[in-house]
C-alpha cells in the first residue's frame, strides 16, 4: 500500500505498522550504558561513535531515521517516542509468493 503520514504515533512496533521513516529525538540515547538481554552494562561511550549520525557524532535532537535504525536504539534498552512516522497499512511479506 502507498506511504501514511502519522503525526505523534502512539509507539513504535515496527513489526505491526512498518514504516519507511521515523521522526525520532535520539539524542538521550548514552551508548555508555546499554542493555544486553535483561541486565544494562556499562561501556565507554567515548570509544564508541554514534550509530545515529553519519559523522558518528551525538545525534542533538530530533532527524528522520529508518526503521531499523530506530529498531537499534530500542534493542539498546532506551525508551523511543516518534513524533511522525511514514507508515504502510497494508503490508504483508513481498517475498511469500515466491
Amino acid at each position: 500500500g502507498a506511504p501514511t503520514h502519522v503525526t505523534n504515533p502512539v509507539r513504535f512496533v515496527p513489526e505491526r505498522l512498518p514504516g519507511r521513516a521515523r521522526l525520532v529525538d535520539l539524542s538521550h540515547v548514552d551508548l555508555s550504558k546499554v542493555k544486553v538481554g535483561k541486565e544494562w552494562v556499562e561501556l565507554d561511550g567515548s570509544l564508541l561513535p554514534s550509530p545515529f549520525t553519519p559523522k558518528g557524532e551525538p545525534p542533538e535532537g530530533p532527524a528522520w531515521y529508518a526503521t531499523p535504525t530506530v529498531a537499534y536504539a530500542v534493542e539498546l534498552g532506551y525508551e523511543v517516542r516518534p513524533l511522525e512516522a511514514w507508515v504502510r497499512r497494508e503490508n504483508g511479506r513481498y517475498l511469500d509468493g515466491w
